[in-house]
């Protein structure tokens, strides 16, 4: 194949692609209903055309008949033009033909049309001026100066039979508006401050000192309005430069009352207002946001002045009307002075709109007709009809809310049973096994009307039904928020912590409940950071428990400024009569923490006796105290005011802070039982809060003063050996457990109570030890059997902990206890078998008691020679126990018959024996003389109470005394 027949082969293959292609059905573009809105203005009627996005379309005219084709399917309700509401458009009709609709309209004679794009919006005018140029035979009214200033928009699409020029004449010049550097600069001058928001975003600061300043705040299109009902001196280009790429642009529409700014927005973000003292906080977020205080329009129908729609707020600012240069649409905008008070959705009636906002009011009158005014108590929409239009778009177009009470119920609370019967009947129609649709909306109903335990059942069921509803980010919402409301507060966080809320803010407003209850403050608080752009929406119930558990924590952070602002905020909600009370509670606690001590107590003494039992509990403790802390109570006082306390209300927060500071009284009282006790009960019934509060920690350091540090020395022996048991799990483990044992233990030996001590080692050598440890207090446990006179017992400890090995001196010393255990058993060749390679002093004396015990002369003769080496005849002292081993000797060579030797030991030790202890019993067994054998039991009757087991029993006693 040649390389021109192959490039022939491809280009038929493509036009067989584009065949294909072009053969292809073209998917409709099906909009189903849209709004259409209508407005009457001074010189043209209008009517806006919204598409959910921009498609094509053509206008064109034809006598006095007006027609607009758009590429795209769908219905629209015309009643309002056919009713006559506009006085440039009449007769409307629309047919559609696949995906194209064609609306018509009837003009008065000499009328013009006008039109262009607002966003995804066609806009529609007819002027009630003769056209002033003529393009093509077609009409085209002249451009306001408004639209000459705006933004180019798209030219518009020509009718498909013949193209639409746009008329080729020079704009006229725009109308000059003062710079900022001309009239705006005899303003105040308004410095803002932009800061970068943890959460994400920015916010504008606005530091009005000037009082009662009004502000509206609100997006049109993708511009924010920022107005306030004062003018300011504002300069745009630095406004924009410090928002960190936020604001693109601004524009200021002049206005002799007022500061009026169009600041265009890079991306969409959702606006929040705050008060800020006399100020305002103005913040850019990226999650949506809802005003604190949501406003929302009635209707009245019988009024002096005719039907009217009527928007309640307290705190209307200054009526601002100023035209849109961009849309062209007039607007009245009432800023408000109270912080977050705003529209949270659009409503749109027959004769004018309602937009959101995000602080103040902005209406759109759609006729001149339409009048807006402000009252004392808020504002009026003043028309001959003051219906909601049919099919309102804005309720339709609200944001779907994770957690929405109000749509939950259903109707109002006199509606309950109605619905609940209805709800119950449409579960009963379904299938056993296919019920969870219906148990949903059971379910969340329930919740919505306060019956968290009966949802709680209901979804449970649904989970037994599918238990695939565990990784439900949706269903463990609302779970949570039930278990919330059911102070299950543990369970509540297993369910609002599922990672697929991370984002809902809703959960974050709920989780603020949790984390305060769970003593998690900070957590708390950012969570509260998180969600209170979405708290305007919530009932006011909801909306103040919130706000009372963002006051608790920061309170608790030591963010006052934040507890005052909400407190503050509190005064723009209906309270429950507890919340009421729980706010005077916050309110004078605060008081208290300022410096206002009188107003604070007369506050807690007026709620000692509130029927809210845990807040007259609380308000009793808190006045507590502070007389404790003044001093006006004494510690055992302050002990009986809040053990009184502890019964007048149990649980939550406030009875595991009276035990914490019960147990603080108790050991400043040498109370250490009684204090000890009171921490046990918080760590076992309060452990999350135990552990937050370190109480385990504090009850270990107490234990430690007591038997590491010396303070138990000051107590009852009896009495302390009876506390370390019934807190003997706070023993530490490794070296500092072991001595605090071994300190008790040497008490208890010094004050005669071996069995006592014993007991304490015992439980050391079969719980808490193991290896050389073990090894080592085995040996004096054996020892301390000896003391007690059993040295069977004795012998079984040591062999039943033996190692294979140990470090020498651990060695030693139990040999040399086994050979005491075994020389008071009278096995004196296995004791003096398991020492015979030892040659230490303490094993010489213990060679010598075998010697003497067993009566072997002769070896007790040799031994009793080897520890006295070195002394006598100017040699070295005779020391205390040296004197009874002398005597020992001196009775051994005796039954021995070694006279010799008695005689070399008198001429050795004749000065050291000349006066002392056993002096004449050592003259008389060294003397010429034989003695009798009655003689010689009587001197062995001077050293019985001296022997050897009593020589070492009291070494022992020394051992456990010097440790």
């Amino acid at each position: 194949m040649t390389f021109s027949e192959g490039v022939q082969g491809k280009l038929r293959q493509m036009l067989w692609a584009l065949l294909v292609l072009l053969s292809l059905p073209v998917m409709a573009v099906d909009f189903g209903t849209i709004a259409v809105r209508v407005g009457q203005h001074t010189d043209y009627s209008r009517a806006v055309f919204d598409l959910p996005r921009e498609v094509p379309y053509s206008v064109r005219t034809d006598g006095n008949v007006l027609t607009i084709r758009i590429e795209a399917g769908f219905d629209a309700d015309l009643g309002a033009i056919r009713r006559g509401v506009l006085r440039g458009m009449a007769a409307p009709s629309i047919s559609r033909e696949g995906d194209i609709t064609t609306v018509t309209v009837t003009m008065p004679a000499g009328a013009g049309p006008r039109h262009f794009r607002s966003g995804n919006s066609i806009v529609l005018d007819v002027m009630d001026v003769a056209p002033a140029s003529v393009v093509s035979g077609q009409s085209v009214a002249p451009a306001s100066a408004a639209e000459r200033n705006a933004p180019s928009r798209p030219q518009t699409t020509p009718p498909a039979e013949t193209p639409v020029q746009q008329p080729e004449t020079t704009p006229e010049p725009a109308a000059e508006t003062p710079t900022f550097e001309g009239r705006s600069a005899d303003y105040p001058r308004l410095q803002p401050v932009f800061r970068a928001l943890a959460e994400g975003g920015v916010q504008l600061t606005l530091p009005i000192t000037e009082p009662d300043v009004g502000l509206a705040f609100f997006k049109r299109s993708s511009e924010a309005w920022l107005v306030v009902d004062r003018p300011f001196a504002v300069d745009p280009a630095a406004l924009a430069r410090g928002s960190e790429g936020v604001i693109t642009s601004v524009a200021r529409i002049d206005h002799p009352d007022a500061t009026i700014l169009r600041l265009a927005l890079e991306g969409d973000p959702s606006l929040s207002v705050m008060r800020d003292g006399a100020g305002w906080q103005l913040s850019f977020k990226p999650l949506r946001t809802a005003p604190r205080f949501p406003l929302k329009p009635i209707k009245r129908i019988d009024t002096p002045s005719g039907q009217q729609v009527f928007i309640a707020s307290g705190a209307a600012g200054r009526r601002i009307a100023v035209a849109d240069p961009l849309i062209g649409d007039d607007l009245v905008i009432v800023p408000l002075v109270e912080g977050g008070q705003g529209m949270a959705e659009a409503f749109r009636y027959t004769v004018a709109e309602v937009g959101e906002t995000a602080q103040g009011i902005v209406v759109v009158p759609y006729s001149d007709e339409v009048r807006v005014e402000r009252f004392r108590d808020g504002v009026a929409i003043m028309s001959g009809d003051a219906r909601y239009a049919e099919g309102d778009a804005a309720r339709d177009q609200a944001l779907r809310r994770l957690i929405d009470f109000k749509a939950w119920r259903q109707g109002d609370v006199e509606d309950y049973y109605e619905v609940r019967t209805r709800l119950l009947y449409a579960l009963s129609l379904r299938p056993a096994d296919d019920r969870n649709e219906a148990r949903w909306d059971l379910a969340r109903f329930y919740l919505a009307h306060g019956r968290a335990t009966e949802a709680l059942a209901i979804l449970e069921m649904m989970l037994d039904e599918d238990p695939a509803l565990t990784g439900n980010g949706e269903y463990l919402a609302v779970r949570g928020v039930a278990n919330v409301k059911k102070g299950r507060l543990q369970a509540a966080d297993a369910d609002l912590s599922n990672d697929s809320l991370t984002a809902e803010q809703d959960v974050s407003l709920w989780k603020v409940l949790v984390d305060e209850g769970l003593n998690r403050p900070e957590a708390a608080l950012a969570n509260y950071r998180r969600g209170v752009d979405v708290l305007g929406p919530y009932d006011d119930k909801d909306k103040a428990d919130i706000q009372l558990a963002v006051i608790r924590a920061a309170m608790k952070t030591g963010d006052m400024e934040l507890a005052k602002r909400e407190l503050e905020l509190l005064g723009g909600v209906a309270l429950t009569d507890r919340q009421l009370s729980e706010r005077v509670l916050l309110s004078a606690r605060i008081d208290e923490l300022e410096g206002r001590e009188e107003d604070a107590l007369i506050a807690y003494d007026s709620l000692a006796m509130a029927p809210q039992r845990d807040i007259g509990a609380e308000a009793r403790h808190v006045r507590a105290a502070h007389d404790i802390r003044k001093g006006i109570l004494s510690g055992t006082e302050a002990i009986e005011t809040l053990e009184q306390l502890r019964y007048a209300w149990r649980g939550n927060g406030l009875e595991f802070d009276l035990l914490n500071e019960l147990a603080d009284l108790y050991f400043a009282a040498g109370r250490y039982e009684e204090g000890l006790e009171r921490l046990r009960i918080g760590v076992t019934y309060f452990p999350d809060r135990a552990r937050e509060a370190r109480m385990s920690a504090k009850m270990s350091q107490i234990f430690r003063r007591l038997y590491l540090e010396g303070e138990a020395d000051r107590m009852d022996p009896v009495a302390a050996i009876g506390l370390f048991y019934k807190f003997r799990e706070l023993t530490p483990l490794g070296a500092d457990g072991d001595a605090m044992i071994r300190r008790l233990a040497d008490r208890l030996v010094a004050l005669d109570l071996i069995d006592q001590a014993a007991e304490l080692l015992e439980y050391q050598v079969k719980v808490r030890t193991e290896g050389a440890a073990r090894a080592a207090i085995a040996s004096r446990l054996a020892k301390l059997y000896l003391l007690n006179s059993d040295p069977e017992r004795a012998l079984g400890t040591l062999r039943a902990t033996r190692e294979p090995q140990l470090p020498v001196e651990i060695e030693l010393d139990r040999r040399l206890v086994e050979a005491r255990a075994l020389t008071e058993l009278g096995r004196y060749e296995e004791a003096e078998v398991l020492i015979e390679e030892d040659n230490d002093r303490a094993s010489n004396l213990l060679r010598a008691d075998i010697y003497w015990q067993s009566k072997d002369w002769p070896k007790m003769v040799d031994a009793g020679l080897k520890l006295l080496d070195g002394k006598g005849e100017g040699g070295e002292p005779l020391e205390p126990g040296d004197r009874v081993q002398l005597l020992r000797l001196a009775i051994a060579m005796t039954f021995d018959e070694n006279k010799a030797g008695l005689a070399v030991l008198r001429r050795r030790f004749a000065g050291d024996m000349k006066e002392g202890e056993f002096a004449n019993a050592f003259a008389l067994l060294t003397g010429p003389q034989d003695l009798s054998g009655g003689e010689i039991s009587q001197i062995v009757s001077q050293i019985a109470n001296v022997s050897g087991l009593q020589s070492f029993l009291k070494d022992y006693r020394n051992d456990f005394s010097d440790d």
